[in-house]
């Protein structure tokens, strides 16, 4: 029995002092350095951005040329590197709302993490106006010098006005028994003017009964109205016909399209524009466009009409509706849609990029500039209440001069 279990032991010895260490080779470099930490001194703009849309400017050291090797953090979620320098990087801010938000930069190869010794101010690209909602539908809609918005509430046949800062609503007159408006506009010494059917309405300073201002002609139609610099109101609509509308109220038809029906008015250095489309049988006009005329004097005279933007060549037969038009600062069209984007931008080049893709939703009927670098916009939903809301947007710019309001 001994001599089993010896030659057992000694068979199990033989066999473990035959067997190899076949380990893979160690990573561990002895002699490997890691890159420096890279080191934050400057985020612009200093004041914070728009969380998810603006691209900052993050100066300091120790980045990289290579954009895949490095990552901004947002507290804790990435943002998109758009380009890196050793000494600086441009990344759109990720969405991220927040006061006092912690900014840190990783670089690939480097042990640690950068952090901005500052909190950083990141806003959200948009504030819903708490005084529209599902009982409210929201027609035409404008801006005073206060800040505070207004819109035609047609289930209660009414003008409410959205009061800055908390944009809570308040009556602001009876427009019984008119229940939609297609245009609005703030007007001169307060007034405030809108349009439904031929007719031009407008509500005193400080709210009251509506006023039947103007009748227009019947043939124009018109649907939407802008004023120029000599308070002179241009407004257009399904008849084609340009009508211009003094302070005195005379009127007068200045130039006719034939064929064509707009559904926003907009004046713009010098030029009035209109998005519409042709509903006639010549296959050489655009089908749905944006066209314009120059107006000549502070009479309200306008000289040829021409095609500004052919949008049918840039949506295609069956993209979305221009519902609504105004300018930014540079001079670039922005589009309301009923599908696809929300806003497209018509750059000055004639180029299009939609605004906020990840973050504005269709349709947007209505929209006007306040003061600063804000738009508000009015997404009306017909059917589903929930969606019916107006939202103040954050913007990189500011607005075209809003001629009209005091």
């Amino acid at each position: 029995m001994r001599k089993i279990l010896f030659i057992s032991m000694l068979l199990l010895f033989s066999a473990l002092s035959g067997c190899k260490n076949d380990y893979p080779d160690s990573l561990w470099d002895p002699n490997y350095e890691t890159l420096p930490a890279p080191e934050i001194s400057a985020v612009e703009p200093a004041a914070g951005g728009i969380a998810g849309v603006q691209e900052l400017t993050i100066k300091g050291s120790n980045f990289s040329t290579n954009t895949a090797d490095v990552t901004v953090y947002f507290d804790g979620k990435k943002g998109t590197v758009i380009s890196s320098t050793p000494t600086e990087i441009i990344v759109k801010a990720a969405p991220v709302v927040d006061d006092s938000a912690t900014i840190k930069v990783a670089i690939k190869g480097a042990y640690d993490l950068g952090v901005y010794a500052k909190p950083y101010t990141l806003i959200s690209a948009t504030t819903e106006l708490i005084g529209v909602n599902n009982y409210v539908k929201a027609y035409g809609l404008a801006c005073d010098t206060d800040e505070n918005v207004y819109t035609l509430d047609g289930v209660n046949t009414r003008i409410i006005k959205l009061v800055h800062p908390d944009s809570i609503a308040i009556d602001y007159g009876s427009t019984a028994p008119v229940a939609v408006a297609t245009g609005m506009k703030m007007g001169p010494e307060g007034y405030l003017y809108y349009i439904s059917g031929i007719i031009i309405y407008r509500t005193q300073p400080g709210g009251g009964v509506k006023e039947d201002w103007v009748s227009t002609v019947r043939n124009a139609r018109i649907v939407d109205l802008d004023f120029d610099e000599n308070d002179n109101i241009f407004a257009a609509g399904t008849g084609g016909r340009i009508v211009c509308v003094k302070q005195d109220k005379s009127q007068n038809v200045v130039y006719t399209y034939d064929d064509l029906q707009f559904n926003a008015v907009k004046i713009y250095d010098g030029y009035i524009y209109l998005a519409g489309t042709y509903i006639g049988s010549d296959s050489t006009i655009a089908a749905k466009g944006i066209w314009r005329n120059p107006i000549l004097d502070s009479e309200g005279t306008v000289g040829e009409g021409e095609l500004y933007f052919d949008w049918s060549a840039y949506a295609g037969e069956d993209g979305p509706e221009m519902l609504c038009m105004t300018f930014n600062e540079y001079g670039e069209i922005l589009i309301g849609q009923d599908k696809d984007n929300a806003i497209s931008v018509i750059h000055t080049d004639m180029t299009v990029d939609p605004l906020y893709p990840d973050i504005l939703s269709p349709p947007i009927t209505y929209m006007t500039w306040g003061n600063g670098n804000f738009l508000y916009i009015d997404r009306f939903e017909p059917v589903v209440a929930d969606l019916r809301r107006v939202f103040k947007v954050s913007m990189l710019m500011g607005g075209a001069p809003y001629y009209g309001r005091d």
